[in-house]
């Protein structure tokens, strides 16, 4: 289960409010809920890609450390079952 941590004030974005807006309804199509990964493709990874959309830099990198660990081990487990 997941428990909240903590909000991460990422500043102002320059753009507009319509532009805020189109630039999340363009995104729906590169983050449809059926490409959800709870390793490689998670909601820190569509908050980090606003972010940087939104031209406010990436979010700290401790909001996707741990998925980026696990799915190292992921990787490595995979790659050592197709290996048998």
């Amino acid at each position: 289960s997941h428990s909240y941590r903590t909000s991460v004030d990422m500043g102002c974005t320059r753009l507009s409010e319509q532009q805020v807006l189109q630039t999340v309804l363009d995104m729906r199509v590169d983050w449809p809920g059926t490409c959800y990964d709870m390793l490689r493709r998670n909601c820190c990874h569509f908050s980090d890609e606003v972010c940087r959309k939104l031209g406010l830099g990436s979010v700290p990198f401790w909001t996707t450390n741990l998925a980026g660990a696990g799915a190292a081990v992921k990787g490595a487990y995979d790659d050592a079952v197709d290996a048998l």
